[in-house]
């Protein structure tokens, strides 16, 4: 390190030692850790992790009682800041209910006075209850460490469809170990008489969903699977990470939270009905 500082010196450019870091495979930088021991990971400390925790219980606790906009305008910028650890930055999705929360009247309503604005109570939507929770699982349940993928090669192909009165889907993975004979999984099932009033697009996104859960979590850590619809709707909500529609994005929800626990990633593919 003094060699390098006196080369600085001799070049014209002056260091300041308190904020220099040694050689290290783990550097924390602008709020989080990076970590190259083994393969690149991005954590978040855990006393960030416990504060966000805290923050979002008692939003939800508070909720039922007198929320401020400030107060909810807090929590999500600081969860908004921890957004970079989600899977392809997908938090920023699930807060976005909360933020129209915080901005569903105008300023101009209160004169234009932001002290009168942030002050004002508000109430959280369903929508929005459900984003900060999502969050709340993400925390506790690992994304305070996001893992890339060390298994590239290893790719599962999917193709599913649940439209009409039935649902089903078939899993091949293609990889190394595989040898000629790739293995090739097929599963199906009924929809109970309830499903029925259900949309379309929810019965295609809850069989994207029932094929995650027939995958053994073996099978599935470390692994990037491709999933073939030709529901288009399914294919941008998954592209988005979210959905208008409330019981869509809590299967979505469900679909990232199964991301983060087995550390893999999940493609949706549209094609056109003829190719199924």
């Amino acid at each position: 390190m003094s060699h390098f500082l006196d080369l600085t010196v001799r070049l014209g450019f002056i260091c300041n030692p308190t904020k220099l870091i040694p050689p290290s495979q783990s550097v924390k930088y602008c709020g989080f850790l990076y970590d190259t021991s083994s393969f690149p990971r991005l954590q978040i400390p855990k006393d960030k992790v416990s504060r966000s925790v805290a923050l979002i219980d008692y939003v939800v606790r508070a909720n039922h009682r007198r929320l401020s906009r400030y107060a909810l305008s807090c929590v999500v910028g600081t969860l908004q800041s921890l957004v970079p650890a989600t899977p392809n930055a997908i938090g920023s999705s699930f807060l976005t209910p909360s933020y129209n929360c915080v901005h569903s009247v105008l300023l101009d309503s209160f004169g234009g006075n932001h002290n009168l604005f942030y002050s004002s109570i508000v109430t959280l939507t369903a929508e929005a209850e459900a984003g900060l929770l999502w969050c709340r699982k993400s925390l506790v349940g690992g994304l305070q460490e996001q893992l890339q993928l060390n298994t590239f090669g290893s790719l599962g192909v999917s193709w599913g469809d649940g439209s009409g009165t039935g649902t089903g889907g078939t899993i091949e993975w293609a990889d190394a170990a595989s040898g000629p004979l790739p293995q090739f999984d097929i599963w199906m099932g009924t929809w109970s008489p309830i499903v029925h009033s259900f949309s379309s697009n929810w019965r295609e996104l809850r069989t994207l969903v029932a094929t995650m859960d027939s995958i053994s979590p073996v099978s599935l850590r470390n692994r990037v699977l491709l999933y073939f619809t030709d529901n288009i709707v399914t294919y941008h909500n998954c592209r988005r990470g979210t959905s208008r529609v409330h019981n869509l994005c809590l299967l979505i929800q469900r679909l990232k939270l199964t991301e983060l626990a087995y550390h893999c990633r999940l493609e949706v593919i549209h094609v056109p009905g003829t190719s199924m």
